[in-house]
Formats: C-alpha cells, sequence, structure tokens
C-alpha cells in the first residue's frame, strides 16, 4: 500500500521539480493509520520516537566536556557584558515624562 501511495508524489511534476521525495514520516504515518491512530496524534507520536535520541544526543554532551556548550560560559558572560555596555549605559538614562516628542 505505501509503494503504490509513494507513486503519486515520484510522479507529480511539482515534486520532480524540487526533486522531493517521501521521508520515513511518511511510511510511519501510514503504519500509525493502520494501527488506528488519529491522525491529530501523529505529530505527538512523531516527536514522542524522536525523543530517545535527543535524549541520548543531551547525554553524550553532558558526558563529553568537549562538548560542553557551557564550559565557555564564563567567558562568553564577560564578552556579552562588555559588549552590551553601551546599550545598558542608554536603557539607564531617563527621559522626563514631561518632555516634548522631537
Amino acid at each position: 500500500m505505501a509503494l503504490e501511495l509513494e507513486k503519486f508524489p515520484l510522479n507529480d511534476p511539482y515534486f520532480i521539480e524540487k526533486k522531493l521525495l517521501s521521508e520515513c514520516d511518511f511510511y510511519a504515518g501510514i503504519t500509525l493509520c493502520a494501527l488506528g491512530f488519529p491522525t491529530a496524534m501523529f505529530t505527538v507520536l512523531f516527536a514522542l520516537a524522536r525523543t530517545v535520541g535527543w535524549v541520548a544526543q543531551w547525554n553524550e554532551m553532558i558526558e563529553d566536556p568537549e562538548q560542553r556548550i557551557w564550559s565557555t560560559a564564563p567567558a562568553l558572560r564577560r564578552r556579552i557584558a562588555t559588549l552590551a555596555e553601551p546599550l545598558n549605559t542608554l536603557m539607564l538614562l531617563k527621559v522626563s515624562p514631561t518632555a516634548s516628542p522631537v
């Protein structure tokens, strides 16, 4: 059934012009539909399936000191503070509420 459905986008001029192909969610959607899941649940189920990979990647990042984004955070915060100092000074200036617009 999935192979028959796939023929439509493969032969559609728009899909051919844009060089678009079916992705795994296309086949997963057919499977979920066959299992009786409502289409409104597809996005949630697709995200749920990817959560394992996201958590695994996060776990690897936590365990590997070279991949830690926050290992450079102190230096980064100092740099941002230096760049933002002129802006902070401007934000501290107060305009009188009675001043007329220029």
